[in-house]
Order: C-alpha cells, then sequence, then structure tokens
C-alpha cells in the first residue's frame, strides 16, 4: 500500500465533512472507503476564520493494491469541482480536472521511492527526542531551585524556638553548607550529563539538516552514537557547549553566591552569639566577626 499527500485550499467550510463522510469535527480520525480499492483520511485540517481566506485540508490517499486509478480521480473529482482553490498532490500543484488527477496519481504511482527512511520524518522523531531533554533539564532546574528555596525557608522557620541563639545560627550555617554542596552536585550533574545528552540531540538534528540539502532519505541512524559521544564528553565537530559565562551558568552562579552570602552571614552571627570562652572563638572566621564587630 502506498500513501499519497493531498494539500486542499478551500473556502468551502463544509468540504471537510464531505471527504471525511460525516461530521469531521465529531470523529477527525475517520477513514472513508473509496472506491477503486483506495482509502482516504483527512490528517489535519489548517482552518482561517477571516473572510475569504481559504482554510487548508491535509489528507491522506491510502492506494490498495489493484487500484482503479480512474475511479479514484474521478470521486475526488467529483468531491472536489467547483470548491478548490488549489489542489496538491505530494506537492505537486494539479488543476482539478479528472484526466489530470488520474494522470498525477499514476505518476507518483509508478515514481520508485528512494530506499531509506524519509529525512524529514527522521528530523521530526529527533527534534522530539531534543525536547524532551530540554524539559528535562529545565524541570532539573527549576525543581532544584524549589528545593533550595523551600529547605530554606523551613529550616529557618524551625530554628526559631527556644533554642540558644548561637546554636539556632550554627545549624542554619550547616544546613547552608550542605545546601551548597548539594547545588554544586546539581549543577555538575546539569552540564556534565543532562546538558550532554542536549547537545548530542541537537547535533543529530543540525547533521539532518545539513544532509537535507542534499538527499530525501537516508538509509543509516547515528544519534545514539551521537549522544553516546556528547554523553562522554567527547567533541562533537561543529558544535559549541554552553561557555562558562552563559546565561545557564550565570543561574546557577547567582544562587550559589546567595548560599554563600546565607552561609557567611549564619557563621558571623553564631560567632557572636556564642560565649566569649566558647571553642568556636579559636576559628579564623569568628576571629574576623569579633573583630569586625569589636569584640
Amino acid at each position: 500500500m502506498k500513501t499519497l499527500r493531498l494539500e486542499i485550499d478551500t473556502t468551502d467550510r463544509s468540504l471537510a465533512n464531505d471527504l471525511s463522510g460525516g461530521q469531521y469535527d465529531v470523529d477527525p480520525d475517520k477513514a472513508v472507503a473509496l472506491p477503486g480499492n483506495a482509502t482516504l483520511k483527512i490528517d489535519h485540517l489548517i482552518k482561517r476564520y477571516a473572510i475569504d481566506v481559504p482554510e487548508t485540508i491535509v489528507a491522506l490517499l491510502d492506494i490498495g493494491k489493484d487500484v482503479a486509478i480512474g475511479m479514484v480521480s474521478a470521486w475526488l473529482y467529483d468531491k472536489l469541482k467547483g470548491r478548490t482553490k488549489t489542489l496538491k498532490i505530494e506537492e505537486t500543484e494539479v488543476r482539478v480536472v479528472q484526466s489530470e488527477i488520474e494522470l498525477i496519481i499514476k505518476h507518483k504511482l509508478e515514481k520508485k521511492e528512494p530506499e531509506g527512511i524519509r529525512i524529514f520524518a527522521i528530523w521530526k522523531e529527533y527534534e522530539k527526542i531534543a525536547m524532551h531533554f530540554n524539559e528535562l533539564l529545565i524541570k532539573l532546574r527549576v525543581q532544584a531551585l524549589g528545593g533550595i528555596a523551600a529547605i530554606s525557608a523551613v529550616v529557618g522557620f524551625l530554628s526559631k524556638g527556644d533554642t540558644p541563639e548561637d546554636f539556632r545560627w550554627g545549624a542554619l550555617a550547616g544546613v547552608f553548607l550542605i545546601l551548597i554542596l548539594v547545588w554544586v552536585a546539581i549543577w555538575f550533574l546539569d552540564f556534565g550529563y543532562y546538558n550532554r545528552l542536549l547537545l548530542g540531540a541537537v547535533a543529530g538534528i543540525l547533521q539532518i539538516e545539513q544532509k537535507s540539502k542534499t538527499h530525501t532519505h537516508i538509509n543509516e541512524l547515528e544519534l545514539s552514537h551521537i549522544i553516546e559521544q556528547a554523553a562522554r564528553g567527547e567533541k562533537i565537530p561543529d558544535l559549541k557547549g554552553p561557555g562558562f559565562w552563559s546565561g545557564r551558568h550565570w543561574f546557577y552562579i547567582l544562587v550559589l553566591f546567595s548560599l554563600f552570602l546565607a552561609l557567611w552571614f549564619s557563621t558571623y552571627e553564631h560567632c557572636l552569639k556564642s560565649p566569649e570562652n566558647a571553642l568556636v572563638h579559636t576559628h579564623g572566621i569568628c576571629r574576623l566577626a569579633s573583630h569586625w564587630s569589636g569584640r
């Protein structure tokens, strides 16, 4: 079975229903059996609501074995005559005349399809994979930032109570130190793994787009190998990752800087609130804090 793609521009808003054999909006997946051993199914409909601006019907014509092309073309002509602005069959514009429709269908069926997979179909699948990796990265960054903010808020709330101030500030300093380590680990996970997967997928898309200039079909798929190369940190030709001072790195740098400020302030307050004879005052940071405070 071979499938031909039809694009029909029309201002007749009822044509889609006639081609689908009922209400297209109610049953958009319905396939209609045509005389001559073929079926027609509307793939999608591009609606335009401006006056006298045609909408586009994209339909798929499945041609069965031993098809009677004359009967199929006659059915199409009967449905389309006087109701169509333009008709394209497999990107070829055709006049709505039965003999021309029959001739083009016959020509498209006789034309030998190149071996391999259509490059546009592969490109669409590669795009889905890249979008999937991009969504993973966005979720990782947003959830990590939300987790850091939530933990900081909860710890700040729980630290209020009857416990000594120096203990509370010390506990906060310990939590912020742990958050800094977690944030740096997420940063490495992002750019050491997930970002590399995305770069590999993008490299695969760029490769496909380059091949599309000279090919319509390809026989070999290389995306998994490219992603594997990227995940291992190998250099991919013609593809550069984000530089250290890019916006994606600044996202981590700014949050890390804020956590360091919170750690410093918590440690400073811990030193100031601790008794003067406490062991903590032997630490260099506490000595500096005492000096600044005049103690």
